[in-house]
C-alpha cells in the first residue's frame, strides 16, 4: 500500500556556533551572518527555504543571539516565513539544540541545516526524494552528500543503492579514513524524521557522532547525492574558493567580489578576495587571497598577501605599521576604529 506523502514544512537552523575558523569576523557578529558575496550567507539558505513551501524556521540560537532577533522581523516580512527562537544557555553541539527546539516541530518530518554552507539546493527535490524514499522503506535520516577531492575534513558516508552503511564522523587517523575508503562526504543538510525525535536530548550531544551512527546501523538512513554548487564557507580557504565557484557560475572569472560603497583608488591590484561594503582601498595597494571585513581602509601601497587566506577584521585601518605590528601567519586579528 502506498505511504501517505510525508509533511515537511519546518526547518531547524543552527546558528549558535562560534566560528572560530573565521575569527576576526566573527568577533562582533555570529557565523552565520558573515556576508558571502551579496548577503549573509545564512539569508541564502532562508531564502532558499522559502521557495520551497517552508512555513516554519526554527534557530538554534547561542552566540551573538541578539543579532539574530534583530534580523527575524525583515526576513519574515521579505520570505513570509514564520521564525521562532530556541535559545541555548550553553553549548549543545549539534544534537542538543533539536533536543531543545523538539517542542516547536510539527510534522511528520522537519529539513536541518548546518548554516555554514552554501550550496544552490533545489529543497523541494529533496523532500520529493525523501517522499519517494519513504513509499517503500522507512526513512528516518535523508542526508545531503556531496563528492569532494579531499574527504580528510569532513564526515564520511559509505553506502549502498543510497542507503548508508557507515558513518563516520571527520576522521581523526590515517588508518580511520583509509578503513571508510571514500570520497562522499556529508554536506550538513537534512531531513529527519520526527519519528526519531526522542533520540534529541536537550544536552551536549552530537548529531553526527551519536544519533547518525545508530540510525545508519539500523538501516534507516539514506542520502541524497547533489552535484551543485557546494561549499563550506566557515573555512577562509573554502571561502573562497567557493566564492570563485559562484562567480564562475554567474560569468565571472576573476574571483575578486567587491561590495557596496567601496572607494578604489588608482593602480590597485586585486586578486583572489572579497572586499565587503563600505572598504576604502588607497592608491597601489594590494588585496590577494584576503577576506576584508566591512568598513575597512588599506592605505597606500600597502600589500596584504599570504600564501593561506587572510581574514581582516571589520573596521580596521591596514597600514605598513600595522602590518609589522599585528601580523601572523594567517590572520589578523586586531579590530581597530576608523577616525
Amino acid at each position: 500500500m502506498q505511504r501517505k506523502t510525508i509533511e515537511c514544512d519546518t526547518a531547524v537552523l543552527l546558528v549558535g556556533g562560534k566560528g572560530s575558523r573565521l575569527y576576526p569576523l566573527t568577533k562582533t557578529r555570529p557565523k552565520p551572518l558573515v556576508h558571502f558575496l551579496c548577503k549573509p550567507i545564512v539569508q541564502y539558505q532562508i531564502e532558499q527555504l522559502s521557495q520551497a513551501g517552508i512555513k516554519k524556521l526554527i534557530l538554534c540560537l547561542n552566540y551573538f543571539s541578539e543579532q539574530f532577533v534583530e534580523k527575524a522581523e525583515e526576513w519574515e516580512k521579505q520570505y513570509g516565513i514564520k521564525i521562532i527562537f530556541s535559545k541555548e544557555d550553553i553549548t549543545l553541539d549539534t544534537a542538543g539544540p533539536i533536543g531543545l527546539a523538539k517542542k516547536y516541530i510539527t510534522g511528520d518530518a522537519f529539513l536541518c541545516l548546518n548554516t555554514d554552507i552554501y550550496s544552490q539546493i533545489d529543497f523541494k527535490q529533496l523532500i520529493t526524494c525523501y517522499n519517494t524514499i519513504n513509499e517503500k522503506e522507512k526513512c528516518n535520516v535523508l542526508v545531503l552528500t556531496k563528492e569532494v577531492e579531499d574527504p580528510t575534513k569532513y564526515g564520511l558516508i559509505k553506502h549502498s543503492n543510497k542507503k548508508v552503511i557507515y558513518f563516520l564522523e571527520k576522521p581523526k587517523t590515517k588508518e580511520e579514513f583509509e578503513g571508510c575508503n571514500t570520497c562522499t562526504i556529508n554536506a550538513g543538510i537534512y531531513i529527519i524524521s520526527s519519528r526519531i525525535l526522542d533520540l534529541f536530548e536537550p544536552k551536549q550531544l552530537s548529531m553526527e557522532k551519536e544519533i547518525f551512527p545508530v540510525v545508519a546501523k539500523s538501516g534507516s538512513m539514506f542520502i541524497y547525492e547533489y552535484n551543485g554548487i557546494w561549499g563550506d564557507i566557515g573555512v577562509p580557504k573554502e571561502y573562497l574558493k567557493t566564492q570563485k565557484i559562484a562567480l564562475e557560475a554567474q560569468g565571472n572569472e576573476s574571483n575578486v567580489f567587491v561590495g557596496k560603497n567601496v572607494k578604489i583608488g588608482k593602480n590597485v591590484f586585486l586578486e583572489n578576495c572579497t572586499v565587503m561594503d563600505n572598504c576604502v582601498l588607497m592608491d597601489e595597494c594590494v588585496v590577494k587571497n584576503t577576506i576584508l571585513g566591512l568598513n575597512c581602509v588599506v592605505e597606500e601601497k600597502v600589500v596584504l598577501e599570504n600564501e593561506e587566506t587572510l581574514v581582516v577584521a571589520d573596521f580596521t585601518r591596514v597600514s605598513t605599521h600595522f602590518l609589522k605590528e599585528y601580523f601572523s601567519p594567517n590572520l589578523l586579528c586586531q579590530k581597530k576604529k576608523i577616525k
